[in-house]
């Protein structure tokens, strides 16, 4: 689930008080799309199999919790693997579906991901709260879809340092909150210096503004027609961008051709020319996109993604391209 805040309470799934994850996210050669769709049959396939091994064992374990820190209240909710109900204690899997090779894969132990076993520790908390301090006894269970082998780990449990994890996400979520809070007021003031008039008043423009609008507020789909020279860029474009300012939603507006995206940024610059209110990004095709003239996405063979996610890392691009206001594939490369 996405954070959402509602002034006193903050809402947030187990995967908001995860640290970064900081694994090889491009170790997978299969696409994310069928990745995750194996993963999920996967998943299903290893519930089945636990239910009909052992009665006790209970697939799809919803958590939710909530916790005062500072003047508010964070409501954290989550959905466990598998528990199994012992009369003493409770046992939680928490499975996770890896792309590895068999040699790999023999080797790997639980703190191979750290990602996975810290989400099992708060699963582990979150549970422990739920049934009145009962034991917990958490485990990582990993299934490769490469080679169809499983590892089964049982984590060390301590309650006082998952605690001291959370907190300093809370911590960290609390800050957050309260700067997309200021941001959100400083926006509202920067709403009122956009300059959305035309310099042009063209009559077809014009209806088409009209149209675009009344569409947005009727929530409805909208197609239309126009020969060339009637401004149609900015008569859909500054109709949505009021539209998604007021709501606060996001735009994607989509061309026919890479070069007509520079009429729709300068659209956008002359509306917003400080870039106070409005953050972009543009994207082309696959081939287009790629910073290497023959495209072949495969790390044998492409140098700019091979070990692409420790120079990332050290790098900082990512936190350079979130800093600014728009982004294009030039500035990238």
């Amino acid at each position: 689930m996405a954070m959402r805040s509602d002034g006193r309470r903050i809402h947030v799934g187990v995967r908001d008080l995860l640290p970064p994850a900081d694994y090889d996210r491009l170790a997978a050669t299969i696409p994310l799309p069928q990745r995750g769709k194996m993963g999920r049959e996967a998943q299903a396939y290893l519930q089945q199999d636990r239910k009909i091994q052992k009665s006790l064992f209970v697939a799809e374990c919803v958590v939710n919790r909530e916790y005062v820190y500072r003047d508010v209240t964070f409501h954290v909710s989550g959905r466990i693997d598998g528990v199994y109900k012992l009369p003493h204690r409770l046992e939680l899997e928490e499975i996770k579906s890896v792309v590895m090779n068999a040699a790999a894969f023999r080797n790997v132990h639980a703190d191979s991901f750290p990602h996975f076993t810290a989400q099992a520790l708060i699963y582990a908390y979150l549970l422990q709260d739920a049934n009145n301090g009962m034991e917990i006894v958490p485990y990582l269970r990993l299934y490769n879809l490469i080679n169809d082998k499983e590892k089964r780990f049982r984590l060390n449990y301590n309650r006082s340092a998952v605690e001291k994890e959370i907190l300093q996400r809370f911590e960290f979520l609390y800050a957050k909150t309260r700067r997309d809070e200021a941001q959100r007021v400083q926006r509202a003031r920067n709403l009122t210096q956009l300059h959305f008039e035309l310099s042009e008043k063209r009559p077809g423009q014009q209806m088409m503004m009209e149209a675009v609008t009344a569409a947005l507020n009727r929530r409805e789909h909208l197609m239309i027609s126009a020969p060339t020279g009637t401004g149609k860029t900015a008569g859909a474009l500054i109709p949505v961008l009021k539209y998604a300012a007021r709501h606060g939603k996001k735009v994607f507006f989509a061309t026919s051709r890479t070069d007509q995206q520079e009429q729709v940024l300068n659209t956008l610059r002359r509306i917003d020319p400080q870039q106070k209110v409005f953050r972009y990004f543009t994207v082309g095709s696959v081939r287009r996109m790629c910073a290497n003239p023959i495209y072949f996405c495969h790390e044998s063979f492409c140098p700019f993604i091979e070990d692409f996610t420790r120079r990332l890392d050290h790098s900082r691009l990512l936190e350079k391209l979130v800093g600014q206001s728009g982004i294009t594939r030039e500035e990238v490369y």
